[in-house]
């Protein structure tokens, strides 16, 4: 007579052997996480800026992107993890007025640090209507996971084109 199936010291060596292979492997999950965390919010702010640009040109106006807590106005402090705001500033005031039209809002960013080089301001970037910046300063964004220093982070560098660069940085 024979039986099919598995003992009781077979699936708790099997049991054992994947606890092992789980606790070996979490730490390369966890960086992996954080690393396909950050590509997405780069991609998306990267989305934010040339979609801010390509609106500029296309429509021949000023388009301006701004920080945002509340996703209805622009906030200051400079904070582009809290949100942002794209909208046509039609009288260059860098805020949303009544009757400018916002084109895009983005949430906030989950787990995310921000900060913010060059530019004319840190709270508002603006594009002229040939897809430039205003005024033509060029800046960068430098996206970091929050609370791991040392880690691999994102830095969004705009040009005074308005042309927008990804490349990979240290966080502090």
């Amino acid at each position: 007579m024979t039986t099919k199936g598995f003992t009781l010291v077979e699936i708790l060596m099997v049991i054992a052997l994947l606890g092992v292979m789980l606790v070996a492997g979490m730490p390369g999950f966890q960086q992996f996480i954080t690393k396909t965390r950050m590509s997405g919010a780069t991609n998306e702010f990267l989305g934010d800026l040339s979609y801010a640009r390509s609106e500029a040109a296309t429509r021949q106006v000023e388009v301006a992107i701004c920080t945002s807590t509340d996703q209805t106005s622009c906030a200051s402090g400079g904070n582009w993890a809290n949100g942002r705001i794209i909208f046509i500033d039609t009288n260059a005031d860098g805020a949303v007025s009544t009757g400018e039209t916002v084109l895009r809002v983005s949430q906030a960013m989950t787990s995310t640090t921000v900060t913010t080089t060059g530019f004319g301001s840190t709270d508002i970037v603006r594009f002229r209507p040939f897809g430039g910046l205003k005024p033509p300063t060029a800046g960068s964004f430098r996206l970091c996971p929050s609370g791991v220093s040392g880690a691999e982070g994102r830095l969004l560098s705009v040009a005074t084109t308005g042309r927008p660069v990804i490349s990979k940085t240290t966080c502090p």
